[in-house]
């Protein structure tokens, strides 16, 4: 197995990745588990060589591997017709959007010939293509896979690409994991109990000058020029407006991707001048959830006989997690409301935000976390 790693590659270098590993194979013994140092110098030289390989290609985004990748054991498939030279690589920590390519070698080792029909992966951050499908008896074939690292910092992201061979049910499985690293750090620039002060720096991990581009909702206010560290404070005229949400994004230069902050302080208390409502539980925990997905939880309104949904409102303050209200149900005393819940976010983590219930002139702010994952 051959692995590079970079920065923002060009998808079409993994057909590189595949002949670059095919003449290399020719060339060369098979590297061995204890021989990683030998792997890891030839992976920066054949990253250098995919970026000259790839016709149009910005070879400036080629940069050398950030660790020497670990190989796992060679594998079997269920049947045992089908080897792989290793069954797993970790590429150890990377930073977020950072492309690893690895090259599996598929041998057949029965005295039959073989077809792989399918080739699946787990991730349509994960791509996976074949050299060839049909293996005659001591033939072999390269798996070549592109793997993108998303997640949330320090989270190690594990993905799997299938193999089926025909007449087989259960595939040939091969792993590939790394540590994903945020390129952004955010840390309060002060402790505060009252978030309409709250201030933060976000500052890029590894140094480089970077522009915020845009925040979301627009509770934060930040300068638009170039810098390795950035101060963001909060509007809280804008923060008011929106529904004291307890969390923001900001989209930077540095990946493109959108970035949680937690707006830190005391969030979840309503002005002296709103009467409060009894509102069960006191914190909304949604736990895990996809981008899109449909979710369902109950709230208990204490002492409320809600006869009217016109009487009751409901809201996020934010578009990272959209709700309606389903039913409301009286019990004794108390209304029971059924809530859906869509989370519509594109930052992946924990998502902090405030559920603000309100019924005529009484309100409650509810605390809703929600874990977004691919």
């Amino acid at each position: 197995m051959h692995a590079v790693s970079g920065l923002s590659l060009s998808g079409t270098l993994l057909a590189a990745v595949l002949v670059g590993a095919a003449q290399k194979e020719q060339q060369s013994d098979r590297v061995t588990n204890d021989q990683h140092a030998t792997v890891a110098s030839g992976a920066s030289t054949s990253n250098r060589g995919l970026a000259d390989a790839a016709p149009g290609s910005d070879s400036s985004a080629a940069q050398e591997p950030i660790t020497n990748p670990t190989y796992g054991e060679p594998k079997l498939d269920p049947s045992g017709r089908l080897k792989v030279d290793h069954g797993s690589v970790f590429f150890g920590p990377a930073p977020k959007g950072t492309h690893h390519y690895a090259t599996f070698e598929l041998t057949n080792i029965s005295s039959d010939e073989l077809r792989i029909v399918q080739t699946k992966t787990s991730c349509g951050c994960t791509k996976a293509v074949i050299s060839k499908q049909g293996l005659l008896p001591g033939e072999s074939a390269d798996l070549a896979v592109e793997f993108e690292i998303r997640g949330t910092h320090a989270k190690v992201v594990r993905q799997t690409a299938a193999l089926f061979l025909e007449g087989e049910r259960t595939p040939l499985e091969l792993e590939f994991s790394g540590q994903c690293l945020d390129p952004l750090r955010i840390r309060t620039d002060q402790q505060t109990e009252v978030a309409s002060s709250y201030s933060a720096i976000v500052e890029s991990v590894g140094g480089q000058p970077f522009q915020i581009l845009d925040v979301r909702p627009p509770v934060l206010e930040f300068s638009g020029v170039a810098s390795r560290n950035h101060r963001i404070s909060l509007n809280a005229v804008a923060w008011r407006e929106h529904g004291h949400p307890a969390s923001a994004e900001i989209k930077t230069t540095l990946d493109g991707h959108w970035h949680s902050v937690a707006i830190q302080g005391r969030l979840f208390t309503p002005t002296q001048e709103e009467p409060r409502i009894n509102v069960e539980p006191s914190l909304l925990d949604l736990g895990w959830a996809r981008r899109g997905e449909l979710l369902v939880e109950y709230i208990t309104i204490r002492g409320v006989r809600i006869e009217s949904l016109d009487d009751l409102t409901v809201t996020t303050g934010t578009h990272n997690v959209a709700v309606t209200i389903g039913d409301v149900q009286i019990v004794g005393e108390d209304s029971v409301v059924l809530l859906q819940l869509v989370v519509k976010t594109r930052a992946i983590g924990p998502v902090r935000i405030a559920l603000r219930v309100l019924h005529r002139d009484r309100v409650a702010l509810v605390p809703l976390l929600v874990d977004v994952e691919e």
